[in-house]
């Protein structure tokens, strides 16, 4: 469903009322013909022919996980994990860190703080790689016990809170509760996303410098978005980051894992225009700006598509994302104004994925069945809405909301 549709359900229930049974069998056989019409296309679109072969190669890493014991969160089930590649730290150079930046990872619907390891080992090995000196970055990963949050609000705040607990938490452990010397990056993956905007849009002021990393995040279009509750909460998320001015200074990078990736396929999907600022020297969805968006495909620095768990381990993402990071923070860091720092970490996580500012996304591939392939990523980004109106639609009486 479209987010115009929000302003016609109104209308909506008064029409299904007034349905005479003529006019309900006719609406009842154009639902099936949708939902014929929409599996068929799934059909296609979860063959190995849609979206190529897995390209992706494999992370490897030698992780070491540190619970932090008396660091308290929203729910007992939910915890603070510190990690370490075993192999890079015994090798780290302590007389190179002048500086720390905090990574926090926060995993999607039924991930793990585990799935942190491919960037945080990859961010080692950049920074042991690089010829300058750069910050050292500590690696942090939030656990929520693998709740399905993305399909229940109540969930999605509980998340967002035990992340605003995470982020003061991680700062008093590293910089002491100083507000000077806070720098923090939050990678989120899917729904991991949703809550770390939902955290850094009230306590982004309590940090120095604050860089989002979103992977395979439907920042634009929640697909599962299915109640007015989930809706509102979303929105609610977008309200309180422009108005609280972290549009302004949170730098946003967000990536799309592309065809492969059943759930978050299209740059539309990923889209960062409603959390940008418009104008600043920077067009929105623009590197220039402190935000853009781009799929894994059209990133000359990775070049693959890649399913939606896979964007937390692929090896082309993770090395490229890893060095950017790293070369967002370099040790020599001048003061700089919170906006003018924010797009040198966005233009810096760019230039290492390859990001082009091209205006577009990566190239559409060929027709197929008389379709272009874009119709498909439709089909992948309002199935599951789609399906749910239709069937609400056609068995009971509208009276709740469906999709944003």
């Amino acid at each position: 469903l479209s987010r115009e549709s929000t302003h016609q359900r109104a209308s909506s229930f008064a029409l299904r009322t007034a349905m005479t049974p003529h006019s309900r069998a006719a609406f009842n056989t154009v639902s099936c013909i949708a939902f014929i019409a929409i599996a068929c296309a799934w059909m296609f679109i979860l063959t190995p022919a849609y979206g190529g072969s897995q390209a992706c190669d494999m992370s490897w890493m030698y992780p070491k996980f540190t619970l932090e014991p008396d660091v308290e969160l929203a729910s007992s089930t939910h915890a603070l994990y510190r990690y370490e590649d075993r192999m890079h730290a015994s090798h780290t150079d302590s007389s190179r860190v002048s500086c720390v930046v905090a990574v926090v990872f926060v995993p999607g619907t039924g991930g793990g703080y585990k799935q942190v390891r491919s960037v945080g080992s990859a961010s080692a090995r950049a920074r042991g790689e690089s010829s300058t000196s750069s910050c050292d970055l500590r690696y942090y990963a939030v656990h929520f016990a693998e709740e399905l949050s993305i399909y229940n609000a109540a969930i999605m705040r509980r998340q967002g809170k035990s992340v605003r607990r995470a982020l003061r938490a991680v700062k008093g452990l590293e910089f002491g509760h100083e507000l000077a010397n806070a720098r923090v990056v939050v990678v989120g993956h899917s729904a991991g996303a949703y809550a770390a905007l939902d955290a850094i849009a009230d306590i982004h002021d309590e940090f120095a410098d604050v860089t989002v990393l979103a992977l395979a995040a439907p920042l634009a279009w929640n697909p599962v978005a299915l109640t007015r509750d989930v809706c509102g909460h979303l929105r609610d998320i977008e309200r309180r980051w422009r108005a609280s001015g972290a549009a302004d200074i949170v730098g946003l990078a967000s990536v799309a894992g592309g065809a492969r990736d059943r759930q978050v396929s299209s740059l539309a999907m990923a889209s960062v225009d409603a959390l940008v600022a418009k104008g600043n020297d920077g067009d929105r969805n623009d590197a220039r700006g402190t935000a853009f968006a781009a799929r894994a495909d059209a990133l000359t620095a990775v070049g693959v598509s890649t399913d939606h768990r896979c964007a937390m381990w692929c090896k082309q993402l993770m090395d490229a994302a890893a060095r950017g990071l790293v070369d967002a923070f370099p040790s020599a860091m001048s003061a700089a104004p919170a906006t003018s720092a924010a797009r040198a970490r966005v233009r810096a996580i760019a230039d290492a994925l390859g990001y082009v500012d091209s205006g577009d996304e990566a190239p559409r591939r060929t027709w197929v069945f008389g379709l272009n392939a874009r119709a498909f990523e439709v089909v992948q980004e309002r199935a599951a809405s789609g399906l749910a109106a239709i069937v609400a639609h056609a068995f009971v009486e509208p009276t709740f909301g469906l999709g944003c």
